[in-house]
């Protein structure tokens, strides 16, 4: 596996996961393993981005001023997000 780091690039595979919106949530289907799962809060906040693709610590600095905690912490809770998702098959390093 992949160690993954604020500095990593991913994105959502899009020929693995398919998403829409639902009432402020992200209801998220992996086609590969026909598993559903919904993201709330903060990650439905940058799920958009890792669907287009982003540096973890750039996410993290975004959402620094939103949730007023230091893009330090959030960048380590993103790469461990990051970390789970691309152990699904749902995300990958690019770039």
């Amino acid at each position: 596996m992949t160690d993954l780091t604020p500095a990593s690039r991913v994105r959502l595979r899009q020929d693995r996961v398919r998403w829409r919106e639902v009432g402020g949530s992200i209801v998220v289907m992996d086609l590969d393993g026909s598993n559903f799962f919904s993201v709330e809060g903060s990650i439905a906040d940058v799920w958009s981005s890792l669907a287009d693709g982003a540096v973890i610590a750039e996410l993290a600095s975004h959402l620094e001023a939103d949730y007023d905690v230091p893009a330090a912490v959030i960048a380590a809770d993103l790469v461990q997000l990051a970390s789970q998702l691309l152990a699904r098959s749902v995300l990958e390093v690019w770039g």
